[in-house]
């Protein structure tokens, strides 16, 4: 989408069902059921077929937008085939994302799929590769959030591992030995690794290692 009114306007219509992930990159407006303000560098997901919606999108801001629609008859026929016996509520997964503002995995995917000029058969791979990346992805951010639920870390644990973050995040181009960042943290160097990947979702190479 790329485009804009010249006075504000009221959207009001219902979702067809399907499944839409959306990356916002200019936008101005309200969304009125629930509330929330819609902002650009969120990502952002629809589950349609269940209420109306309803959102006033401010004048002349430019709703410039690159999103996924997914059909029903895609991840209720076609994954079930071809996933019998993993069987997953694709919906819900999408909805763990929503109103995300850090998932640079995703927000690459949109930028690959808007800057993409092909045509002819290997458009219509790339594009079908895509919209499979993109459920890997949220497949997988799902399941790390149902590890991080299901092992919830204290947040005097999750203050020290942030702390850990922005060391890392400013120490990046060096070797940092395991056991500085265990001092950091007041961690062992096992509970550091362990609890570093319950809260990212990833271990960090500078987490995986000694100095090495």
């Amino acid at each position: 989408h790329d485009f804009f009114f010249y006075n504000d306007f009221m959207l009001n219509f219902d979702i067809p069902e399907g499944i839409s992930i959306t990356r916002y990159d200019s936008i101005s407006g309200e969304e009125l059921n629930p509330y929330r303000r819609l902002s650009a560098g969120n990502i952002q997901t629809f589950v349609g077929g269940k209420q109306n919606y309803k959102a006033i999108i401010h004048k002349r801001i430019p709703i410039h937008s690159v999103g996924i629609e997914i059909f029903p008859a895609y991840y209720e026929d076609y994954l079930k085939r071809q996933y019998p016996d993993e069987y997953f509520d694709l919906s819900a997964a999408f909805q763990c994302v929503d109103q995300a503002a850090d998932f640079p995995a995703m927000s690459k995917l949109l930028f690959e799929i808007e800057n993409y000029r092909g045509d002819g058969i290997a458009a219509a791979l790339f594009y079908e590769a895509k919209v499979t990346e993109a459920i890997a992805l949220v497949v997988d951010n799902q399941k790390k959030q149902a590890a991080k639920n299901a092992h919830p870390l204290s947040g005097e644990d999750r203050e020290r591992l942030e702390n850990v973050i922005r060391y890392i995040a400013d120490h990046y181009a060096f070797d940092i030995p395991l056991s500085r960042l265990a001092g950091i943290a007041c961690m062992s160097e096992s509970k550091l690794k362990a609890c570093f990947k319950r809260h990212t979702g990833v271990l960090s190479r500078n987490i995986s290692r000694d100095g090495a």
